[in-house]
This record gives C-alpha cells, sequence and structure tokens, in this order.
C-alpha cells in the first residue's frame, strides 16, 4: 500500500470515529426524528456545560420525553415560544432535587 491509500485510510477511520463521539457525547441515539436528535444534541450542548453527563442526559430525555409527549413536532417547530409562555414550568418534574433546591 502506498502512502495515499495509507493516509486515505487514516482520515476515513478518524471521520468515523469522531462521528461517533460526536453521536454519544450529545446523545443522538434517542429520539426518532431528525428534529427530535437536533432539539437532543441543543439540549445536550447546553446542559453539558453544567452537569456531567450522565446528569444531563436525563434531563433532556426527560425535556424532549415531556415536548414529545404533549405536542407535535409542528407544534414544537412553530409555537414553542407560546408553549413556553402557557405552560410556565412544563418541566418542573424533571429537575433533580440538587437543581430544586439551589433554585
Amino acid at each position: 500500500m502506498n502512502r495515499i491509500q495509507k493516509t486515505i485510510i487514516g482520515l476515513f477511520i478518524t471521520f468515523f470515529t469522531l462521528i461517533a463521539i460526536v453521536i454519544f457525547r450529545y446523545n443522538l441515539i434517542f429520539g426518532e426524528t431528525v428534529f427530535q436528535k437536533s432539539m437532543m444534541a441543543g439540549c445536550m450542548h447546553k446542559e453539558l456545560k453544567t452537569k456531567n453527563f450522565g446528569k444531563s442526559k436525563k434531563l433532556c430525555e426527560c425535556y424532549i420525553g415531556i415536548l414529545v409527549e404533549n405536542y407535535s413536532e409542528s407544534q414544537i417547530r412553530n409555537n414553542i415560544d407560546q408553549i413556553k409562555l402557557e405552560n410556565k414550568n412544563p418541566f418542573k418534574n424533571c429537575r433533580s432535587e440538587d437543581d430544586a433546591s439551589v433554585k
């Protein structure tokens, strides 16, 4: 195998490794649609700044599970601000005891 082939194979392996890291880091296994997966990625990105992976994963799964259970995808996409206004705290059951005592 020549040098170019080895380089190309190395790049493919690196690319697939990075994809796997992103999938597991942002819990993209959760959700049935691309929209749900993108909501999960956004939530995990936000929550991972202040919490560890396990807490972030549980919290985001709870958030998105409640939204998907109560609203259609088009309602979430088009009216998320209205949903927030109507339900002052729709995610109160998602907070852990540590978070509830802090806020």
